[in-house]
């Protein structure tokens, strides 16, 4: 029952992880027609995208260990930084059509900005997508709730309080 389970869960993974090595190579693109065209950022475009990596990578690892330790309080961490994730590129998605009006960045840059960061949020799903599929597995191995499938999961003060603590570690301000 266990390896059936286990079994199950890494087919459901795969597909999200292939779609990850996708966005990976999107933004390996975007970083080439960065230096092809020799687009530079403002630094405060850089700044906040580097804190965005910073939060995409913390997301990445907690998936990965999560995954390959089938540890059921790593992936309950997953969702709560998903959202932060969620939140820092609508800010940042907001901040640079700001720059943009204040003719601090050009449309181009705009357009290439705008596509890693959707790129970053779409691993950020799929890493929410896996630890979802971690928490069902190791539910079912261990006769635990079914976390992910209860209807208020996200107003409970575990997922409050790491959404929190995620939020306060990675602050990006909207421009004003």
């Amino acid at each position: 029952e266990e390896h059936s389970a286990e079994v199950s869960k890494d087919l459901k993974v795969l597909s999200d992880f292939e779609r990850i090595s996708d966005h990976a190579r999107n933004i390996a693109e975007s970083i080439e027609e960065i230096h092809e065209k020799k687009i530079v950022f403002s630094e405060s475009a850089s700044k906040e995208l580097k804190v965005l990596e910073e939060a995409i990578r913390e997301i990445i690892n907690l998936t990965i260990f999560s995954f390959a330790n089938n540890s059921y309080d790593n992936a309950l961490r997953v969702d709560p930084l998903e959202e932060v994730i969620d939140d820092i590129c609508d800010t940042l998605k907001a901040n640079h059509v700001e720059r943009i009006s204040r003719q601090e960045c050009t449309l181009e840059h705009g357009f290439v900005f705008n596509d890693i960061i959707t790129d970053y949020e779409r691993i950020s799903d799929h890493c929410s997508n896996i630890a979802l599929d971690v928490l069902e597995a190791v539910s079912e191995i261990e006769g635990k709730h079914a976390y992910h499938k209860q209807p208020s999961f996200r107003h409970d003060d575990f997922f409050k309080n790491n959404f929190a603590e995620f939020k306060k570690q990675i602050e990006i301000e909207p421009l004003k």
